[in-house]
């Protein structure tokens, strides 16, 4: 069970921080209108985090694929991340540097854009933002889409973790005893009130806070 809230923490304090600030959030989203505005104009690169089955029938002109599966060292196994090497390799692939400038979409739950989010700031990407509502909207709004598979030139980046973006056992394990720190379960209420549950514990970490993503 650890491990299942682990994932869900991370989520949260890895795009979020404890220190968040609500006049930041805007920083973190760009809406559909601003997306259409800036795209193919300024310098930005467009990251469709969904399977590569429904980016090939459409996606937002200029978008890349980059599954949110590929961020998943086992996605059957665990929620842990890919390992350094391998996305080093993705990073090259989709011409990603540290001081790229991303925009992530999803089909609109904003849980798979979150994960690419997240895996991206670990892996050191400074400038990372989410497409409010994804593809959904985008699409309801007759924005401009494509079949058409940009061509990349490959980055030279190289893998750094940054490891204030990612939560360990023991680093959570720390954080409990911890006044200024503060640890939040993004599962459901009754997953962390311990009357369900996908591992084969039940209950939340003592002190973490519910706060369900479905809220946000």
């Amino acid at each position: 069970m650890m491990l299942k809230i682990l994932l869900g923490i991370s989520f949260v304090l890895g795009i979020f921080g404890s220190t968040f600030q609500l006049s930041q959030a805007a920083e973190l989203r760009v809406t559909a209108e601003e997306l259409n505005r800036i795209n193919g104009v300024q310098n930005i690169v467009i990251l469709d985090a969904r399977n590569k089955n429904n980016y090939d029938i459409d996606h937002i002109k200029n978008a890349i694929s980059f599954p949110v599966g590929l961020t998943y060292l086992n996605l059957q196994e665990n929620g842990k991340i890919q390992q350094p090497l391998i996305m080093q390799k993705y990073l090259i692939e989709r011409g990603l540097d540290t001081d790229s400038k991303v925009i992530i979409y999803d089909e609109g739950n904003m849980i798979d854009s979150a994960r690419l989010f997240w895996a991206l700031e670990v892996y050191g990407l400074k400038h990372v933002q989410i497409l409010d509502q994804g593809y959904k909207f985008w699409s309801s709004k007759n924005l401009p889409l494509s079949q058409e598979v940009p061509k990349v030139k490959p980055s030279k980046y190289i893998a750094t973790i940054k490891h204030n973006r990612l939560a360990s056992k023991f680093t959570t394990q720390l954080a409990i005893n911890n006044e200024n720190k503060v640890v939040i379960d993004a599962r459901s209420v009754p997953a962390y009130l311990g009357k369900t549950s996908v591992a084969k514990r039940f209950g939340h970490i003592p002190g973490a806070l519910s706060v369900p993503f479905s809220h946000n």
